[in-house]
């Protein structure tokens, strides 16, 4: 190794240890005559064990990076044989590893995406060199962020190798693992440009989630470390890591198409599509009908008010959408699957005229999505985002809003209106009613003594077991509705579905109001549920009553 101090073939003196790996070390060196900053690669020309290896020295590395010439690949400025050992000096990049980043926690979908296109365009360039270069490394320690934060660097071309089409497999087995693709340990495969798409995937899923693939939580659902990854995105990385090389994307190119375009896998831009597609043909068939069978079942303004209606859904203004039809759903739908928290918070007014929808089972289903999607997503606390929700569960509940009252003297049952098979409905009732226990837990904590307090806390004790009833006996019924809770839901990773959703409403209901429900403590720790979330908020509960 070299010592710090030295000087190397004259005019590099070396400053300090970078870093260091299993076949070369890395120095910060100064070049004395430009006053300069380098970055100094030692290593061994014939790595310890590894003399078999063909193409795998510093020697060869050296050669080949002097002949690439890219933006995101550190550059060769000098190449330094002395005896048994070779001096590779190089750009200094100055900035941390994407290693480092990952150490920080989950990285923005925004950035991934960003880092992500500029790692394929390395690839994408290497795979079609003559002969193609397969990089068989990548992994967050060889890329380093600049401190701009926009910019990569590829770092480490150790393990590199020219592809050679008439080889059978590779000379070796090497990689990383936990990056390195399944064929990279395969002696009878060879490696081609899928397999760094392979590695490329897992790094940047490593990067969404804070987690290296030596973590358990790797394994999870992306969306538990980092709710603001979708699901779109995550078609993308499960494509581009598929087990068979056959399923992923072919080239570097392909996946850096994919990764920009993430949201067209998005489900929500997919239902919005298809109903724009269903909206098209119902359009084209219209104008048929219109030419066969003239003006007398299709007047021709029906068919210009549709297309400028479609014009402007496919531009994203859904305002002027509304205003042409308001008896349309995909235009409320657009709006509110589209809208960001501070939306949310506040929705517009024209958005309450979803009332207007005439299929009923449309108004309903688009009066849960609202109501849904408010309360998951508003920048709101837990019951001023349960307030404004219920502005939208109350078009759509089955029972009469203003007969769900916790008041003494005006009993309430819950049971009649949860006997309609109609999930949404009886949703609706439930989060109505919560909204209510809000209210009366706030009126008692002004005035514990008032005469709306905690006089009928038997009866709301018996309200909330048989919604913990409701609940578990329609679970199948609950889970039909899955689909559009995880569409909605970006904010909770907890929750898998409407059932584990409402079961933690009931949990938060009694733990935000326990100095309410404190009289009935034993009667309210019953109405948990046995599955973890509801067993945290239980011993919660517990500790703070």
């Amino acid at each position: 190794m070299a010592e710090i101090g030295s000087i190397i073939d004259g005019k590099y003196e070396i400053l300090t240890e970078l870093g260091h790996g299993g076949m070369s070390v890395v120095y910060l060196a100064m070049d004395r005559r430009l006053k300069k900053q380098w970055a100094v690669k030692e290593a061994k020309k014939k790595p310890p064990g590894q003399s078999n290896i063909v193409g795998l020295t510093p020697v060869s590395e050296a050669e080949m990076l002097t002949k690439l010439n890219h933006p995101n690949i550190v550059r060769i400025v000098d190449i330094v044989d002395q005896n048994d050992t070779i001096y590779i000096i190089e750009d200094f990049v100055e900035g941390k590893s994407l290693a480092e980043e990952v150490k920080h926690g989950p990285s923005t979908p925004e950035d991934v995406v960003l880092w992500g296109s500029q790692l394929c365009d390395v690839l994408e360039y290497l795979h079609t060199r003559s002969p193609k270069i397969i990089y068989r490394d990548m992994k967050p320690a060889n890329v380093q962020l600049l401190p701009d934060r926009q910019q990569i660097k590829l770092l480490d071309f150790g393990i590199a190798k020219k592809y050679k089409p008439q080889n059978v497999g590779d000379t070796t087995n090497v990689g990383t693992r936990g990056y390195a693709a399944p064929e990279q340990f395969d002696a009878k495969v060879q490696s081609d440009a899928r397999t760094d798409v392979y590695s490329l995937g897992i790094t940047l899923r490593s990067l969404l989630m804070g987690k290296t693939p030596y973590d358990v939580e790797f394994y999870d659902d992306i969306r538990k470390q980092n709710p603001a990854v979708t699901d779109g995105l995550i078609k993308v990385l499960n494509k581009a890591t598929a087990q068979n090389p056959a399923n992923r994307y072919q080239s570097a190119a392909d996946f850096k198409y994919a990764l920009q375009h993430y949201h067209d896998r998005d489900e929500a831009v997919i239902r919005i599509r298809q109903r724009k597609l269903n909206a098209f043909r119902g359009l084209i068939a219209a104008a048929i009908s219109f030419f066969m069978i003239g003006a007398i079942l299709m007047p021709l303004s029906f068919v210009v008010r549709n297309h400028d209606y479609q014009d402007k859904l496919s531009s994203g203004k859904y305002e002027e959408c509304i205003a042409i039809d308001p008896t349309r759903a995909d235009a409320y739908q657009g709006y509110v699957e589209s809208a960001s928290a501070n939306q949310l918070a506040t929705l517009p007014d024209y958005i309450g005229q979803y009332t207007q929808i005439k299929d009923t089972e449309d108004r309903n289903a688009v009066g849960f999505e609202i109501a849904l999607r408010v309360e998951l997503n508003s920048n709101l606390d837990k019951k001023d985002a349960l307030d404004n929700a219920c502005k939208y569960y109350r078009s759509f509940a089955s029972t009469d809003p203003d007969s769900i009252r916790i008041l003494p003297n005006q009993p309430f049952d819950i049971k009649n209106g949860l006997e309609s098979v109609d999930i949404p409905a009886s949703i609706a009732t439930i989060k109505l009613y919560y909204a209510q226990i809000y209210q009366a837990a706030a009126n008692y904590s002004n005035d514990p003594d008032a005469n709306g307090a905690a006089k009928n806390l038997d009866e709301v004790m018996k309200n909330l077991q048989t919604i913990r009833s409701f609940l578990e006996e329609n679970k199948d019924q609950l889970a039909a509705y899955d689909a559009l809770y995880n569409s909605a839901n970006t904010s909770d990773a907890e929750c898998q579905g409407i059932y584990d959703f409402m079961v933690k409403s009931q949990a938060n209901c009694l733990i935000d109001n326990k100095a309410y429900f404190l009289p009935k403590r034993a009667a309210a720790l019953q109405c948990f549920f046995d599955d973890s979330i509801s067993q945290k908020a239980k011993q919660n509960f517990k500790e703070n009553t």
